[in-house]
């Protein structure tokens, strides 16, 4: 008896653990506050061989987000500023662009506190790789 009660309160404890960090924001959607703030990050050859991506995004707690990309190509750098929504739901985040009107979707992972990782599950673009990944991290 005592072990199924310890079983039922550490489960209990497991679940608080994991919506403690979702928050429902006025569209009715959820937002894990662990990914708001100011992040950056690069990629090499992943979304185009020879092509270079960096970026810095702001994720709001209002569910909207900024994307700066920074691209280069054959040495030639050109500055892209991306628009939208995010959120999570089932364990995946959603992040839909205002320009494109698409919705990229991703698994992603809280590795700490100032990275996050993540993996395509389905995007609005074709890929030079297969397996699309990249980790996010925090600018201090």
């Amino acid at each position: 008896m005592k072990l199924l009660k310890f079983i039922i309160v550490f489960g209990l404890i497991i679940l608080t653990s994991c919506s403690i960090n979702l928050k429902t924001i006025s569209s009715g959607k959820k937002i894990d506050t662990r990914l708001v703030g100011v992040w950056y990050g690069s990629e090499k050859d992943k979304q185009i061989v020879g092509m270079v991506k960096k970026w810095e995004l702001t994720r709001l707690v209002d569910g909207t987000f900024t994307i700066n990309f920074t691209v280069v190509v054959n040495g030639e750098s050109k500055t892209i500023k991306q628009t939208g929504k995010w959120w999570v739901k089932n364990g995946v985040f959603k992040e839909y662009h205002d320009i494109s009107g698409n919705t990229d979707i991703y698994k992603y992972k809280v590795l700490n506190s100032d990275q996050i990782k993540f993996v395509a599950i389905s995007m609005s673009m074709d890929m030079a790789s297969e397996n699309y990944e990249f980790i996010d991290t925090r600018k201090k």
